[in-house]
């Protein structure tokens, strides 16, 4: 086999996480559920992501929302994942979509990285286990940042602005407000 074509084959696998190396690691309340092409799309344009955007994956797995955040909307966007093996397959989906110039892959804690540049958020968060808005920190819950979620109806942020069914899947999007004074 010559290098291309292993090249992609390697391509496949990660994308398809069949390659040898660490398995991925559980994250408590940090679910790893790749999230397939359509929903991506869907969760990005249900929170009018644009060029003007910082998009924040945290608990990012392989990539595949910054990458489309970047490639399709022209974003800038921010990958942090706590499993290297994740981080790596994220890298190589960046760097085969050639958007490296606009997405920055953090391997650490997704609850104690800075998002002050975020003005998009997007969240997997299984029922009870990751943090609500309400209880993300601080620095997360700036006015006018967009959140996106899958699923859960986050009910202690307040009703979404709005949802959308995709599949067997809810998409939700809630600005967050200014304070009130």
């Amino acid at each position: 086999m010559g290098a291309a074509p292993r090249a992609a084959a390697v391509g496949l696998a990660l994308a398809f996480g069949c390659a040898g190396g660490a398995a991925s690691q559980p994250v408590p309340g940090w679910p790893l559920e790749p999230t397939g092409p359509a929903l991506v799309d869907a969760m990005l344009r249900l929170a009018e992501v644009s060029a003007a955007d910082v998009v924040h994956d945290p608990r990012c797995g392989d990539g595949r929302v910054v990458v489309a955040a970047a490639r399709k909307f022209g974003a800038r966007a921010v990958c942090v994942e706590p499993d290297a093996a994740q981080i790596e397959r994220a890298a190589w989906h960046v760097r085969l979509a050639g958007v490296g110039d606009r997405v920055r892959l953090v391997l650490g804690d997704p609850l104690a990285t800075e998002v002050g540049e975020a003005t998009v958020l997007v969240l997997y968060r299984a029922a009870d286990a990751a943090p609500a808005p309400r209880s993300l920190p601080p620095a997360w819950r700036r006015p006018g940042v967009r959140i996106v979620w899958l699923d859960d109806d986050l009910a202690d942020a307040g009703p979404p602005e709005r949802s959308e069914r995709v599949g067997d899947r809810t998409l939700h999007l809630r600005r967050l407000a200014p304070p009130v004074r």
